[in-house]
């Protein structure tokens, strides 16, 4: 083997020319899910040549223009501006610790100030800033993002045997954001800076590269682009039951993109430095996700840092999402997001794995799904939302709202509600309807019961002075004590008598103010 070998590369006319890695199509089982993987899409004839995946490519761009970036601190010192410096991060410059680290910049800063009998500098002294500066000149940026893109795209086709991909991107707010949901929809994402370059890579995207951006609904409502994603597995779907194979596929790593039908590609790749998988797929096959009509879905429960999760697809995982699980990336969790409001329902991501997995059809899942919430929220819900808006709702009301926000929409038509979810399932939910009309039950003085419970406290008193505290004073030890056991043989039921019935539980109507007993 000649050096060139060695180094990868071949010898032609004295000149090194560098090959390109060949790249080998990863053929393990995804870890999760393997049940509903589809490892040979072509040879099964589900995907065909002319198959077309469509991907949701909003995170990809902006973690491409990252790429191209890098941030920093700025520092500047108030008092003296020449005092200034380009850090990476608050830890480099002054430490972890709330107190300044000698190793710190700042640290070292004062010990130079020391020396030269100046005083010492406190972090408030300066303004800090978190800036961002391109690692290339802007041209060259731009075409590395570009061949980044293309890489990607590449990456993609060859993995999952795709001949076309098309990117598909989002913007701005869109219905959910109206929705009157406890906490914001996706408020939790930080307001850090967006890359130097990601508005130019999206219009290239755009203008060259045959993108779509999402568009209103009919309604006029704005939509994202997981719904237009969606609305292509969706039109997929039905092409794969009419004609037995897929004419659309998406490419997604959004966990919405798991709890209905289609077929599903999750192209998230492994990340860490110290990872031995870094670079591969997490999930190296396809997903065949099937309608409710033959799959009912699956949870799973796993730990993230220590902390349980639940990853899930299908129905029972839109009703992990839209009810009694979360979504911590997009900021919706109605359940616990009620200890806003003062409720403390003491129901977590175990207890909603408890509930929806031994379900075993979408009737039985949809049907435990409200009978918790019907025992969590008998009165209904009140609530200020994000807006500030006071919400007093029945509790299929509250439902909805949560519905509406995990669930993809899947035509520019689509209406779907929890309403007519619960009708297409014919199940009960007498229990969470209307059930907001009257308040939570409160206890009252009971008049009706006063005039008894006094007249036997008094019979009771009457007997114990003319009885057993009479000559009371008199009496030796032995029948002091037998008359102080009676004597609290009588008080002790009168009082528990008393206790139980002196209030009652009430509830009042919300519009008329009758009051009714529970």
């Amino acid at each position: 083997m000649n050096n060139f070998d060695s180094m990868g590369m071949t010898a032609s006319n004295d000149k090194e020319v560098v090959e390109e890695k060949v790249f080998v199509r990863d053929e393990s089982d995804n870890k999760l899910f393997p049940e509903i993987q589809v490892k040979d899409p072509l040879g099964s004839g589900l995907v065909r040549e002319e198959t077309v995946g469509y991907s949701d490519f909003d995170t990809p761009i902006y973690r491409i223009a990252q790429q191209l970036e890098t941030k920093y601190l700025s520092v500047t010192c108030n008092k003296d501006p020449s005092i200034s410096a380009e850090l990476k991060n608050k830890t480099e410059f002054k430490g972890r610790t709330k107190k300044v680290s000698e190793g710190s910049w700042l640290g070292l800063l004062n010990t130079e100030r020391e020396v030269a009998g100046l005083e010492p500098l406190s972090v408030e002294d300066f303004t800090l800033e978190e800036k961002q500066k391109l690692k290339y000149e802007e041209d060259k940026a731009i075409e590395q993002g570009k061949i980044l893109v293309h890489k990607k795209l590449k990456q993609l086709r060859q993995q999952y045997l795709l001949n076309k991909i098309v990117i598909v991107l989002g913007e701005g707010s869109n219905f959910r954001n109206k929705l009157p949901t406890v906490r914001p929809y996706k408020g939790n994402r930080s307001d850090s800076l967006r890359p130097l370059l990601l508005k130019t890579l999206r219009k290239w995207l755009l203008d060259e590269m045959g993108a779509e951006m999402a568009q209103p609904r009919f309604d006029g409502e704005m939509i994202e682009c997981d719904d237009l994603i969606e609305y292509y597995k969706s039109s997929g779907y039905k092409h794969y039951r009419r004609h037995g194979w897929f004419d659309k596929i998406i490419l997604s790593s959004d966990k919405d993109s798991m709890n209905s039908a289609g077929m599903v590609i999750n192209p998230d790749l492994h990340t860490g430095e110290d990872n031995p998988l870094k670079g591969k797929f997490k999930f190296p096959q396809m997903m065949l996700i099937e309608a409710t009509d033959k799959c009912t879905g699956k949870l799973e429960l796993v730990t993230t840092s220590g902390s349980p999760e639940v990853k899930g697809y299908g129905f029972k995982f839109l009703m992990y999402q839209c009810a009694l699980g979360l979504d911590s990336a997009d900021n919706y969790d109605a359940l616990g997001h009620l200890k806003d409001a003062g409720y403390n329902l003491n129901f977590g991501v175990q207890s909603a794995y408890k509930v929806l997995q031994p379900c075993k059809t979408v009737q039985e899942t949809l049907q435990k799904t409200i009978d918790t919430f019907a025992e969590l929220l008998p009165h209904g819900v009140e609530y200020t939302d994000h807006k500030g808006d006071f919400q007093d709702v029945d509790t299929l009301t509250y439902m909805n709202t949560y519905f509406l926000v995990a669930y993809m929409t899947r035509s520019y038509e689509d209406q779907m509600d929890f309403f007519k979810l619960r009708k297409a399932f014919k199940v009960d939910t007498t229990k969470i309807e209307n059930n907001n009309l009257y308040t939570k039950p409160y206890q009252v003085f009971n008049v009706d019961n006063a005039e008894g419970l006094i007249g036997d406290t008094l019979s009771v008193l009457a007997g114990l002075k003319d009885n057993e505290l009479k000559s009371y004073k008199s009496l030796k030890k032995d029948g002091l004590v037998e008359r102080l056991d009676f004597t609290s043989e009588k008080v002790t039921p009168l009082i528990d008598t008393i206790n139980n019935n002196m209030f009652k539980w009430v509830q009042r109507n919300k519009q008329t103010g009758e009051i009714i007993d529970v």
